[in-house]
């Protein structure tokens, strides 16, 4: 869910889930939910940075989660944007460790109601 507050700045509300299972491997998954700030560059073209909080889970074990980032969303019709994001994910219960553990890069086709 979007909001544009005050032209170009735009401020949004996500939320995020992947999850595995099969007969094999050990059921695993991770849930954000992530605040959005970007800036519409043209009438066709977001930038946004995202940051959010979840869980992971791995089998019965679970761990909080954060994530940081950005992307760039383009407007290919009204309807319908095409958005690519790459994002840092560290735990909560690493403190020791590097900030981020792991690295995402998504890509994703988008149709909004």
């Amino acid at each position: 869910m979007n909001f544009i507050p005050a032209d170009p700045f735009l401020v949004g509300v996500e939320v995020t889930g992947d999850y595995v299972w099969g007969d094999d491997i050990v059921d695993q998954g991770q849930f954000f939910a992530n605040l959005r700030a970007g800036a519409v560059v043209t009438d066709s073209v977001l930038v946004y940075a995202l940051g959010g909080v979840g869980v992971a889970t791995d089998g019965d074990d679970s761990v909080g989660l954060y994530q940081l980032g950005g992307g760039v969303e383009f407007a290919v019709t009204d309807a319908v944007s095409v958005r690519g994001e790459v994002v840092g994910i560290g735990s909560f219960d690493d403190a020791d460790d590097d900030f981020f553990e792991a690295a995402k890069a998504t890509v994703g086709v988008f149709y909004h109601f």
